[in-house]
């Protein structure tokens, strides 16, 4: 979601290790051709499980998405506090 207060970022679904060169999958090349992203434009990286990293797009092709994240710190999200609700 894009928000007044933050500059539009695309993020993207990576599982897994991540090396300095991430190949996405062609869904996620598709939304970046949708997005109208190009080579060197920023984009973030989530794994699910709590890391997230910037990154910077050195390939575009139709099936095709790779991302660089050479120089980029993982950030580690904390998990949100566990609620529990029970209705009578």
């Amino acid at each position: 979601m894009e928000r007044a207060d933050r500059a539009p970022v695309g993020t993207f679904y990576a599982p897994g290790a991540w090396g300095p060169l991430v190949e996405l999958s062609e869904g996620a090349a598709h939304h970046a051709t949708v997005k109208r992203l190009s080579l060197g434009d920023p984009v973030r990286l989530t794994s699910g499980d709590g890391r997230r990293v910037r990154a910077t797009i050195t390939e575009l092709a139709k099936k095709r998405l790779v991302v660089s994240t050479v120089g980029e710190d993982v950030e580690l999200i904390a998990a949100p506090s566990h609620v529990e609700l029970w209705a009578p």
